[in-house]
């Protein structure tokens, strides 16, 4: 049998016009597999709330690895995805964006299945857990639990998990944000809000060498403006100055009013040399350990924010 009778065997193993799915389409980056949509019912659409004039889709994607074809086993694992996406105008191409979906916390969930479901090759059989089932038994079961978070009492749990997800991946993703806009604030560097450590990429494969820095390896070069002051025979950006000036004066009123006068300030400012010392050191860590650290310490948190987004959850 030729691949192109077992691709169409494959996907008519799954009754798809009678199980409501339509649109059929064989895969090109894969030898065995297929996508095929199926619209949601009125009842689902009126709870999830979509912007007048905007249509949504549940895109399934069924495939049998092309690695896994052909071992010694007939058994082939199915890796089967559904998502939930935007349907765009021409009604044939899918764009994955939620913004027009007023009540999130019903959408329809993305999810993938792997060694979940197996197919033999030979005998046309489907598998589940060691038993036998049938196409049409897979396909409604995935997406049975693609449109669980659209049901009030059983979908529940689901989107508490998935709330509880987004609200960890939101708070670290703001703190990251904070420390972006301190940065700004000490140092007059800018760094894109958003998925920040993606931004930084992006921008400077458009721009290796301009305003945001002369080399990719140089973050430290992104700068509001490119004018330098002298500080104590120290030639600096004026934003880090400005920081560093206000600052120690907050904290000299702070002391002033607390009447705090801390041993060893006293004796440092007391003496030109030592006091000559200390701005020099202390700036150098305030201009240059500081924003580094809260750079290194941005890209991180972003990083975890999207891992803790994109985890997956069991249904």
């Amino acid at each position: 049998m030729d691949i192109e009778a077992i691709r169409k065997k494959f996907r008519d193993s799954f009754e798809l016009e009678s199980n409501g799915f339509i649109n059929p389409v064989f895969l090109n980056d894969t030898k065995i597999g297929f996508s095929a949509r199926k619209d949601c019912d009125e009842k689902i659409l009126r709870k999830i709330k979509i912007l007048e004039g905007k249509k949504y889709t549940t895109l399934i994607h069924i495939i049998l690895p092309d690695d896994k074809v052909g071992l010694e086993s007939d058994k082939v694992p199915l890796r089967v995805r559904a998502s939930f996406d935007l349907v765009g105008e021409d009604n044939s191409t899918y764009i994955i964006d939620d913004r027009y979906i007023k009540r999130k916390k019903f959408k329809p969930i993305d999810l993938i299945s792997r060694d979940d479901y197996f197919y033999d090759l030979k005998t046309n059989i489907f598998y589940k857990k060691g038993k036998i089932a049938s196409g049409s038994d897979i396909i409604n079961e995935i997406y049975s639990l693609h449109i669980k978070p659209t049901k009030t009492w059983r979908g529940m749990y689901l989107r508490a998990k998935v709330a509880w997800k987004n609200l960890i991946s939101y708070l670290i993703e703001q703190i990251a944000n904070l420390l972006v806009l301190i940065l700004l604030l000490i140092s007059g560097r800018k760094i894109p809000y958003g998925r920040i450590s993606r931004y930084l990429e992006e921008a400077f494969k458009k721009n290796p060498a301009n305003k945001f820095g002369q080399t990719e390896e140089s973050l430290s070069q992104m700068k509001i403006a490119d004018s330098e002051v002298e500080f104590f025979g120290l030639k600096t950006e004026p934003v880090p100055i400005f920081s560093y000036s206000f600052i120690h004066l907050i904290v000299f009123v702070v002391f002033y009013f607390l009447n705090y006068r801390p041993h060893l300030l006293k004796v440092i400012f007391s003496n030109n040399f030592l006091t000559i010392i200390y701005v020099i050191f202390s700036l150098m860590i305030f201009k240059s350990f500081l924003p580094s650290f809260a750079i290194s310490l941005i890209k991180k948190l972003d990083k975890i924010s999207g891992k803790i987004y994109n985890r997956e959850i069991k249904i």
